[in-house]
């Protein structure tokens, strides 16, 4: 297979086609949510969840949106604080009293005038407003009670004026004058007392902003930040919820979405992508006497399994097993059975960044891809025995496992069901590969035109 033979222009403008339509392909399954995870369709607060999503791993991180919510609440609590009673205007509505009761008893002692005028002279006083049965109550009763009831009214009106009034509790003050005569009063006298008391009740306590603001900026500050946590597996929204805020910041925190791409992200998924795409083609510049890479269907068919395993990869965006149980490494393991350990080796390392790059689990997925990968294709070697596949399933599935143990269990919390579904997956994944490797080099191969290893030595 290694010659040195001139390669054709039709195909140097074939391979370079495929690099450009393999790379936008794989840029638009980077930056499209086409996995079937169900929060790419969750995309703004309030919208309604179609599915359970779940939490992919371990994860706490400090809640800005639930420490706000709290932080509200806090500040919803403190009532209005008001200011102290104002002692000046209780000495100066007391003081009005008094004025008030002299100008009362100044017109009852008037021998010049007659009681009309007296009563006239009642109801047109300007701090109280009399009614006409108490006016003439006052003008009847002997001087005796009338003292004893300015007595009580200043000593009402100073114990209330102590209390703190506000200015919607004015009535509300008013109407519970009464309770605080003296019971030796008359039914009489306790409604006089009443009525020259309530004429001078004022407001003596005022909403005051600036303590209302300093208790609220202290309540606020003695909310501690909320630490929110989610183990691997854990229910973040169930289906039919709503989206809240603090749900959406889960999903943020998890990169299980973004409710808004910015160009860093699009910027990262290019560079990516070229960085792929520039590393293959100077690889292989180096190897020109690679004969396979000439042919026109060989190309095509490593183009279309590039695309298809990486595509089937991001379906499983965000979720927690599903990752690890798909069988990405049967594409390293049908590279190598069709076109050699070194065509398997060289595009697998592109496949698996790709496939795991930008999900919240990318750090250990590409590990977990890559080593699975690679020591899978070298377990398989020329791939001249039926049972090299069964090795290669068993080496993807150790190495998988080993690449867990090192790059992912160590980040979450498992039990011991966690820990066998984890290792179902991958042990599905290893035999999957090699299954999948089995058949289709079968199928590809005739369709190809190409004889591998494994059928040259069943002729023979």
């Amino acid at each position: 297979m290694l010659v040195r033979t001139p390669v054709p222009t039709r195909i140097r403008r074939l391979q370079l086609s495929l690099i450009v339509a393999v790379s936008i392909v794989s840029y638009a399954v980077l930056v499209v949510p086409v996995g079937l995870n169900p929060t790419t369709e969750v995309v703004a607060v309030g919208d309604v969840a179609s599915t359970t999503i779940q939490s992919p791993r371990d994860i706490e991180y400090v809640s800005e949106v639930r420490t706000e919510e709290a932080r509200v609440a806090a500040e919803s609590a403190i009532q209005p604080i008001y200011s102290s009673p104002d002692p000046a205007i209780a000495r100066q509505q007391i003081e009005r009293l008094r004025t008030t009761l002299q100008n009362i008893t100044a017109i009852r002692l008037d021998t010049e005038i007659v009681n009309e005028v007296k009563r006239s002279r009642l109801l047109a006083l300007s701090d109280v407003r009399l009614k006409i049965e108490t006016a003439e109550y006052l003008l009847s009763i002997s001087d005796s009670r009338w003292d004893s009831v300015q007595t009580e009214s200043v000593r009402v009106l100073e114990q209330t004026m102590r209390r703190a009034i506000y200015e919607d509790t004015v009535e509300t003050t008013q109407a519970g004058i009464s309770s605080s005569v003296s019971f030796a009063f008359s039914e009489q006298q306790v409604a006089l007392v009443t009525e020259l008391v309530s004429a001078f009740i004022l407001p003596n306590s005022f909403y005051s902003q600036d303590l209302t603001d300093i208790a609220k900026a202290n309540a606020r500050e003695a909310v501690k930040p909320i630490v929110q946590t989610y183990k691997a597996g854990e229910t973040i929204v169930s289906t039919g919820e709503i989206i809240t805020p603090a749900d959406m910041e889960a999903l943020e925190q998890l990169g299980l979405i973004r409710s808004n791409r910015q160009w860093e992200d699009f910027a990262a998924s290019a560079s990516i992508v070229i960085l792929s795409a520039v590393f293959v083609p100077m690889y292989f510049f180096r190897r020109r006497r690679l004969v396979v890479l000439n042919d026109a269907k060989n190309i095509l068919v490593i183009a279309l399994l590039f695309i298809l395993f990486l595509v089937i990869a991001r379906l499983f965006i965000g979720r927690t097993l599903a990752p690890y149980g798909y069988p990405i490494q049967a594409a390293a393991l049908l590279l190598t059975a069709l076109f050699g350990i070194e065509i398997g080796l060289v595009f697998a390392i592109p496949l698996c960044i790709l496939a795991a790059f930008g999900l919240s689990n990318s750090f250990d997925l590409t590990f977990y891809y890559l080593f699975s990968s690679l020591i899978g294709l070298l377990a398989l070697g020329p791939a001249r025995r039926f049972w090299v596949f069964i090795r290669a399933g068993i080496a993807i599935s150790l190495s998988g496992a080993v690449a867990l143990l090192a790059f992912r269990i160590p980040l979450i919390t498992l039990d011991w069901i966690g820990i066998l579904q984890y290792a179902g997956a991958v042990a599905f994944a290893g035999f999957a590969s090699a299954s999948i490797a089995l058949l289709l080099q079968y199928m590809l191969a005739q369709l190809l035109g190409l004889t591998t290893a494994l059928q040259l030595l069943d002729i023979s």
